[in-house]
């Protein structure tokens, strides 16, 4: 693995934690999860590039959708755990 691809990795493992913490806060706090446009916006990140990292994260079963409508993403069981452990 190249310089390169560990600076990558280690980006893309902050803005997934990001995300993840960031969902559990405002679920918390508005006793909904957050929208697209609320974790772009957060983030300072494009929707485009929320979907990406949530397609990712869902994949990996850090995250769930809780019906197909939108303020649906639950981080799950796995998700908590990488959260405290930082892993995968």
């Amino acid at each position: 693995m190249t310089k390169y691809q560990r600076d990558q990795n280690l980006c893309t493992f902050k803005r997934h934690t990001r995300i993840l913490k960031y969902i559990i806060r405002y679920s918390k706090k508005h006793k909904t999860p957050p929208s697209h446009r609320d974790i772009a916006k957060h983030l300072g990140v494009t929707r485009n590039a929320v979907v990406y990292h949530i397609d990712i994260l869902k994949q990996r079963d850090l995250l769930t959708r809780l019906d197909p409508y939108a303020r649906n993403l639950q981080v799950t069981e796995k998700g908590i755990k990488f959260l405290e452990h930082g892993l995968i």
